[in-house]
């Protein structure tokens, strides 16, 4: 029996997947000396490149968020529809339809379905017309990749406090729906 042999590219990706978890190891506090804490929070990820995907659910899984990760647009509103989660994050450079086309997907939806989830956009592009276009789109923030695990889970945590407490004011006049029936738009996190 053979086993395979790691080559060069593999061990580096490897070594960058270990590198990202050991950064996120050493996160303890947002800057206020609080960690932020994701526990409980429905995070859906949009990326269509598979390491960067799960490089951003393990940080964000070791906040304690529940994470369901797609690779397209496709399966991000497939996902959306059926798991309902608190909080999108997508990459806006995909091949075919891409971040921009998501989240005008997403706001097309009725409420019931998810329009108003928070959103926020991942991207390489940092000019402040790229961040204002990710706004006027429908996304509450714009996240610069690479992306600083601790920015990524202090704006998901703010963004999922907007989900939450919207949430408890679905259910409080609405008894026996659930929580994840409508979501209010605009964390006020443009950053």
């Amino acid at each position: 029996m053979q086993l395979p042999i790691a080559t060069a590219p593999q061990v580096e990706q490897s070594e960058i997947k270990l590198k990202a978890i050991e950064r996120v190891n050493l996160l303890e506090t947002d800057g206020d000396g609080e960690r932020p804490d994701l526990s409980g929070l429905r995070v859906l990820l949009v990326d269509d490149e598979p390491d960067t995907l799960e490089i951003l659910r393990m940080i964000l899984s070791q906040f304690g968020a529940n994470v369901r990760g797609a690779g397209s647009t496709t399966e991000a509103m497939n996902a959306l529809l059926e798991w309902k989660p608190d909080v999108l994050v997508s990459d806006l450079g995909m091949p075919e339809e891409d971040g921009y086309a998501l989240i005008q997907r997403v706001r097309a939806l009725k409420p019931e379905q998810g329009c108003d989830i928070p959103a926020a956009a991942l991207t390489a592009h940092v000019r402040e017309e790229d961040r204002v276009l990710a706004l006027a789109a429908g996304y509450q923030i714009h996240i610069k990749k690479p992306v600083d695990p601790a920015k990524l889970a202090l704006a998901v945590a703010n963004l999922g406090k907007k989900a939450r407490v919207k949430g408890e004011q679905q259910s409080a006049s609405h008894p026996g729906e659930g929580s994840h029936q409508g979501r209010e738009v605009g964390s006020g996190l443009e950053s």
